[in-house]
């Protein structure tokens, strides 16, 4: 007669291995996840490190003062003119397509392109070589910002540049107490 002890514990032993088979089998597709996961997550961030060192130097560089012209010297300056360029190395793109926003302490205000004469709440540029929106090398754009409203004497104000594809960068000046027609801004 067999022992009935015997059969007990090749059960047991059975029934340990499909538990330890069943621990592997979910350690291995956790396992396969996690790689999966991670390898996902590897590329997404060179994805990201890339645009942002595309993005990272601006296109866009200020040459020259920032000018601050006024119509009527006891109201403050109506008109904001700065001279650009395009950094080196980069390709010609079309600043129309960008965007200016103008702020002071009671301010916050997006500009408009326009192709025409800059009116109060729009902007616009003047070419070196020519007109045709596109800004390439050895190219200087003297552009106009007008706020609806003057910026008056004393104070602080800041122009953001957004272009196209490119970093944004601010310029921040203050209107000087004593104004003429044509004042630099500092």
């Amino acid at each position: 007669m067999k022992n009935p002890a015997l059969h007990e514990d090749a059960f047991t032993g059975i029934e340990a291995a499909i538990i330890f088979i069943a621990f592997i089998v979910v350690a291995s597709v956790f396992t396969y996840i996690m790689l999966g996961t991670g390898f996902f997550t590897t590329q997404v961030s060179q994805k990201v490190v890339n645009a942002e060192v595309q993005g990272a130097a601006s296109k866009v560089l200020v040459v020259g003062d920032i000018y601050g012209m006024a119509s009527d010297t006891s109201r403050g300056i109506d008109t904001v003119q700065f001279g650009v360029t395009i950094s080196s190395g980069r390709t010609p793109f079309d600043l129309r397509g960008g965007q200016m926003i103008i702020s002071t302490e009671g301010l916050l205000e997006s500009l408009k392109y326009t192709s025409g004469q800059a009116n109060p709440g729009e902007w616009n540029f003047s070419g070196t070589k020519n007109n045709n929106g596109v800004l390439t090398s050895n190219e200087i754009w003297t552009i106009y910002a007008r706020p609806t409203d003057v910026i008056p004497a004393g104070t602080p104000f800041t122009l953001e540049v957004k272009p196209p594809g490119g970093a944004s960068f601010s310029i921040r000046r203050t209107v000087p107490q004593g104004l003429d027609s044509i004042n630099i801004l500092y």
